[in-house]
């Protein structure tokens, strides 16, 4: 419970604090930057009280979904003995189940399989492109045509592009 109470207690101080901050920036309102302001703050108090209740909603809800889970184990252990029962005497409806299990799981194991499978060769086609095109990835220096060499401006800007854009391309990993 001190927890309880700790948490609800900064939350209150929290939204009372903001609250009158807001009514401080109301007041002195009437300038567009403040305007652009206040709207940025209240967008980050929303956004804040928005989490806050999230956090409180799921510190909440974890002593319910632990009971839940405790229940569903119990009641999955209490039913083991019948389910031995009905499995050594080959009652048709629990094989029936376990059959459509096994193709569920089945069926679900290959699909997960097959999306990593495309995944990967998403991947590999990239890295071959990437590696492909490296000789490609080095600005010029020159003017192709005329065989003169960039002006110092140019060069500048090219040295920057080569560095910071094509140069990370080949060594990405």
């Amino acid at each position: 419970h001190d927890f309880i109470t700790m948490f609800a207690l900064s939350l209150a101080s929290v939204i009372a604090s903001v609250a009158a901050a807001k009514a401080k920036v109301e007041e002195a309102a009437g300038s567009p930057i403040l305007d652009a302001l206040q709207a940025m703050a209240t967008d980050i108090y929303q956004s804040t009280l928005g989490l806050a209740q999230d956090v409180a909603g799921l510190t909440f809800a974890a002593p319910r979904f632990s009971v839940d889970v405790y229940m569903w184990a119990v009641a999955h252990v209490r039913s083991a003995p019948t389910l031995a029962v009905k499995v050594y005497n080959g009652d048709d409806s629990t094989m029936n189940d376990f059959t459509s299990f096994a193709v569920y799981a089945a069926g679900v194991i290959f699909c997960v399989y097959v999306g990593v499978v495309a995944l990967n060769l998403v991947l590999v086609l990239f890295t071959s492109v990437k590696d492909y095109f490296q000789g490609y990835l080095v600005l010029p220096t020159k003017i192709p045509i005329i065989n003169q060499k960039l002006p110092e401006l140019l060069m500048a800007l090219r040295d920057d592009l080569q560095v910071e854009v094509f140069d990370r391309v080949p060594t990405f990993k």
